[in-house]
């Protein structure tokens, strides 16, 4: 695997467990969560690298429960981290 290729299994995989950590917690009836994602690096004239986040998640949700579980997949903590500004420091 490529480091982007890592970078993205940690995101998608943290999501996956922080929805099916949520729905268990919430006694939803969820019988499978997929996340597929896809990096589109930046660019010499557009600096933003874009990560595209698919989720399905197969149960007997509402729509009101399928959106809440969305809003909660921005909650899980590899996605917080990749969305805030990052320090790094090199000794």
């Amino acid at each position: 695997m490529t480091p982007n290729e890592f970078l993205l299994a940690g995101l998608g995989e943290c999501t996956a467990i922080t929805l099916k950590m949520y729905a268990n917690r919430k006694g939803w009836a969820v019988s499978h969560i997929s996340v597929t994602l896809s990096l589109e690096e930046m660019t010499p004239t557009d600096k933003t690298t874009r990560i595209s986040r698919q989720i399905s998640i197969e149960g007997d949700l509402t729509q009101e429960q399928r959106s809440r579980m969305m809003q909660i997949a921005d909650l899980c903590p590899v996605h917080k981290i990749l969305t805030h500004q990052i320090d790094i420091t090199t000794a």
